[in-house]
């Protein structure tokens, strides 16, 4: 049975993605069992995500510029490697430990510890990129925002791996808030996979198949 046949046919596509994310948190119950074999996480956790907060949520184009936070994380490496493929001009937030990896996924790094992003953004880009990515653990939303050009899209990703403190989601919760109300040409987009996968069952069914045929041909790792 391939990768496609064990998501899919044998499981059911909704009853495996329900799986895979409520396994991500322990706290929650689990409603099946099946062996780790058929548990691709890297397929589910991260590049399904990556795939959708690029083609579902910002909708990108060749050409575009992109801004990835924590961008040498397993999931950051995913947005980056498919934001290539897709033509992007891609900038990543991490240390500078992390910056040759970045150089090799095609990125320009950006000291998450010693540079301000906004700054280095400013100095890079001119009038800012299309595309930011944030983290919704992740403080400084409101200069993500700033760093967008006008028309540019922030994602803000709620990743079911994280769990930010209670204050850090209010705030978060807050500032998406406000800043959705400023008449300034830029979008504010949420991106819960929970939550996109009740109202869009088929972009699920549709990205996850293509993306497990991509793992079978090995364009994905």
């Amino acid at each position: 049975m391939n990768l496609k046949q064990a998501l899919i046919s044998h499981l059911g596509f909704l009853d495996t993605l329900s799986l895979l994310f409520k396994k991500a948190n322990p706290a929650r119950p689990v409603l099946f069992t099946i062996p780790n074999s058929f548990l691709p996480d890297r397929l589910v956790n991260q590049w399904l995500p990556a795939y959708q907060i690029l083609q579902r949520a910002a909708c990108v184009q060749p050409g575009e510029r992109l801004l990835v936070h924590d961008a040498a994380s397993p999931a950051g490496q995913a947005l980056l490697e498919l934001a290539c493929l897709d033509g992007l001009k891609c900038y990543g937030t991490a240390s500078a430990a992390k910056h040759e990896l970045l150089e090799e996924l095609g990125t320009v790094g950006i000291d998450s510890r010693r540079e301000d992003f906004l700054s280095a953004i400013r100095t890079l880009c001119g009038d800012g990129v299309d595309v930011v990515v944030h983290p919704l653990d992740l403080p400084r939303l409101t200069r993500s925002f700033r760093a967008l050009r006008r028309g540019g899209r922030l994602v803000v990703w709620f990743s079911p791996l994280a769990h930010p403190p209670f204050l850090r989601r209010l705030e978060a919760w807050l500032e998406i808030a406000l800043l959705k109300l400023l008449p300034n040409g830029k979008q504010v987009i949420l991106y819960r996979p929970v939550a996109w996968q009740r109202m869009h069952p088929a972009w699920f069914r549709k990205d996850l198949s293509l993306l497990a045929d991509w793992m079978e041909e090995g364009k994905l790792i």
